[in-house]
């Protein structure tokens, strides 16, 4: 089935990407021991242990099934995606881990006693940890003359901190794969649109206009927390924000909801980009 839709869309010309997400509940299931545990000892359904994911076997499955996306499919790139680790892992394995690495004999602790998981050496640890894992991954697909693209989080609030809260210090990452995808979803943060300029623009001066892409999510979260679809006029404004922005690569996610007024938004703002930079020739 994914290799027929691969076909039909490269038949119509697209390049295409097929995306491998590491989340993973039917493992869990059957491999619970190799749940991650939060910073308040709450054992995930479907994140697996960063530190299990660089020495166990869901690691080893993880490389063999990008590989065989790379080898089997005629996809031009593979995506990663949820890899991250933001809340998660605080296991006694990652204990372990972090104190061999760090040299330290605890987590750094808030005055409370919680588990500060916002410490920068947290941070650079797990930073390592996941770059150990994509490095493996890029192995795999770029063996297979195929490209490699990671999803990464955006640090909201400070954008310098390269997302190493969440375990994914770019400047670690983009060494190794072809593409970030950055999360930019304006909406769940409950930013303007407009912010997206901004977001693009560093991204652009950091890391150059074709090794990343701005990712739109069509998400929006109300002020009491409930979530529903980003409206198409603050579509279009993120559109054009990040284009102003320097973005060349621009991802929208999730297409299930692209309604006709965001397909029209779509639309209006490709045509536009196309007068001016036809314009500017």
């Amino acid at each position: 089935m994914l290799q027929s839709t691969l076909s039909e869309l490269e038949r119509r010309g697209y390049a295409t990407t097929a995306i491998l997400d590491v989340f993973a509940r039917r493992y869990l299931q059957q491999y619970p021991d190799a749940a991650a545990v939060d910073d308040r000892g709450n054992t995930s359904e479907a994140i697996v242990c960063s530190t299990e994911l660089v020495r166990g076997d869901y690691g080893r499955l993880l490389t063999a099934a990008a590989a065989a996306l790379a080898a089997n499919t005629s996809a031009d790139t593979v995506a990663i995606t949820e890899l991250f680790y933001d809340r998660h892992c605080y296991d006694d394995r990652c204990l372990l881990s972090y104190k061999n690495k760090t040299g330290r004999s605890d987590w750094p602790r808030k005055q409370n006693g919680n588990i500060d998981i916002r410490h920068d050496s947290i941070g650079h640890w797990r930073s390592q940890q996941v770059a150990g894992i994509v490095e493996r991954l890029a192995r795999a697909v770029h063996g297979h003359g195929k490209r490699l693209a990671m999803d990464v989080k955006l640090s909201r609030g400070d954008i310098h901190r390269n997302s190493l809260e969440n375990g994914q210090d770019y400047q670690l990452l983009a060494p190794l794969v072809d593409e970030l995808v950055v999360w930019n979803y304006f909406g769940i943060g409950r930013e303007l649109p407009e912010t997206s300029s901004y977001v693009a623009a560093w991204f652009d001066d950091e890391f150059g206009p074709d090794n990343h892409y701005i990712s739109l999510g069509l998400w929006k979260t109300g002020w009491f927390g409930d979530t529903g679809v980003l409206p198409a006029d603050e579509f279009y404004r993120g559109l054009v924000a990040s284009r102003l922005g320097g973005a060349k690569n621009i991802w929208i996610t999730p297409a299930k909801d692209m309604s006709d007024d965001h397909w029209q938004a779509l639309a209006r703002w490709a045509k536009e980009n196309n007068r001016l930079a036809q314009g500017a020739r």
